[in-house]
């Protein structure tokens, strides 16, 4: 079985059994409004219908969403590694990210395309943060690779965030063509 599916199970078996005491506890509602005749057999038909959709639907999304995470995943990880807002021209060209194991370790990477004005400002801004390193060796992982050999890009400098943690890993690279960004956090 693939992790998409074990996951996916687990969801699904913990929605059946909450799923199972909610209808538990609407069973005396539904015996209420059919005697006094506000619940028909059609009505009575299209809740259950839509109530074993919203059983399959529900851990299908926290799934979906758990291995491949929205914008706001990547949006909210580039400012914990830069302590910045996003910048408005921000785009992102690929992002991927791996499922947090059991000790929530995961490893994530985006790769932005900035204006020229905003890649200027914010390398100015890594440039003099003083929680910023200089870094030439940057940490590679199968997220990274697998972006960054999808473009031509040379990666011209690179900065990892001091921290207390030793388990969080942040990293910003800036590349040659003056817009591109790779965002990298690994938590382990």
């Amino acid at each position: 079985m693939t992790p998409f599916l074990i996951i996916f199970t687990i969801f699904f078996i913990i929605t059946l059994i909450i799923g199972g005491v909610i209808y538990l506890i609407y069973l005396p509602f539904k015996i209420y409004l059919k005697k006094k005749k506000w619940l028909n057999q059609k009505r009575n038909r299209i809740i259950n219908y839509s109530y074993l959709f919203l059983l399959f639907a529900i851990p299908a999304y926290i799934t979906y969403d758990a291995f491949y995470p929205g914008k706001e995943f990547y949006i909210e990880e580039f400012k914990s590694v830069t302590h910045l807002d996003f910048p408005n021209s921000g785009k992102f060209v690929y992002k991927k990210a791996s499922y947090p194991d059991f000790h929530g370790d995961y490893f994530s990477s985006s790769q932005i395309k900035l204006s020229q004005n905003d890649y200027k400002e914010l390398y100015k801004k890594i440039s003099l943060d003083s929680n910023m390193v200089k870094t030439e060796s940057i940490s590679r992982f199968k997220e990274f690779d697998s972006i960054k050999n999808k473009s031509e890009l040379e990666i011209i400098n690179g900065f990892t965030r001091k921290n207390g943690e030793n388990d969080l890993h942040c990293y910003i690279v800036f590349c040659n063509d003056s817009q591109t960004i790779f965002v990298n956090v690994i938590q382990s």
